[in-house]
């Protein structure tokens, strides 16, 4: 169930910034699909509140992976 989820996350991150290495592409979407899960199983405030914040995360790193200079 991770890989599958990581795997699409990956996939989105790729189809929006292709810049980034396979690396830091697999480890951002493996963060992100862990820190849902932390949320799915503690939740800390409502569904809606988390799934837009945890967007913003994959955004972030999406953004700060895709602007740094010899990260390839």
């Amino acid at each position: 169930m991770l890989g599958a989820a990581t795997a699409v996350v990956e996939d989105w991150a790729r189809a929006h910034a292709p810049e980034i290495s396979d690396d830091d592409l697999r480890f951002g979407a493996e963060s992100v699909v862990r820190l849902v899960v932390s949320h799915i199983v503690l939740p800390t405030a409502a569904v809606e509140h988390t799934a837009e914040r945890l967007a913003d995360v994959a955004a972030l790193l999406v953004n700060t992976y895709s602007t740094r200079p010899g990260r390839r």
